[in-house]
């Protein structure tokens, strides 16, 4: 983990407009996001997964516990869109 520096991609939503006011359709969103893959598919598995806020090297999740927190969830996210009534 030593020596890491953000260089990855951004998604970002208006938050005030649309669908995307609802903080669940946003959460949806989040959890439909296959960022595992992305690493993979475009960078060739030279990446990893980060909540985006920069804290020192010793205050990071495990790996793991990252993956676990922001996979991709497909079921989660058809039970956030349901409950928002989309």
């Amino acid at each position: 983990m030593s020596g890491r520096t953000f260089t990855g991609g951004f998604v970002l939503l208006h938050a005030d407009q649309g669908a995307t006011k609802d903080v669940r359709v946003r959460q949806a969103i989040s959890k439909a996001i296959d960022r595992a893959g992305v690493i993979q598919g475009v960078y060739g598995g030279a990446g990893w997964i980060s909540p985006g806020l920069t804290v020192p090297l010793d205050w990071l999740l495990p790996d793991d516990e990252i993956k676990k927190l922001l996979g991709q969830d497909i079921q989660g996210a058809k039970q956030l869109m349901a409950g928002g009534g989309r």
